[in-house]
């Protein structure tokens, strides 16, 4: 049996921790929901279509560059079956 690893995703969370929630959390002594959640939305945005990435398959783009606007920010369709 292979062992996979989800290296790609660690790093991202790891990402959004440190340069998202840790300074988030280091503005508010008690941070409300709403307030969180408009944060990451933010950080996502510059995550995806303003900030570089070094990756393998990225090579300096954004994830928005490789992956293209359209497919980026439309949401799947779900598959209704009857």
């Amino acid at each position: 049996m292979k062992a996979y690893s989800n290296g790609c995703v660690e790093r991202v969370q790891e990402t959004i921790l440190e340069e998202c929630w840790k300074p988030t959390f280091a503005r508010y002594l008690i941070p409300k929901y709403t307030g969180l959640r408009l944060d990451l939305r933010r950080y996502l945005k510059l995550y995806n279509t303003d900030r570089a990435h070094n990756g393998r398959l990225t090579k300096g783009r954004t994830p928005e560059q490789v992956i293209g606007k359209q497919k980026m920010w439309s949401r799947p369709r779900r598959h209704v079956s009857r």
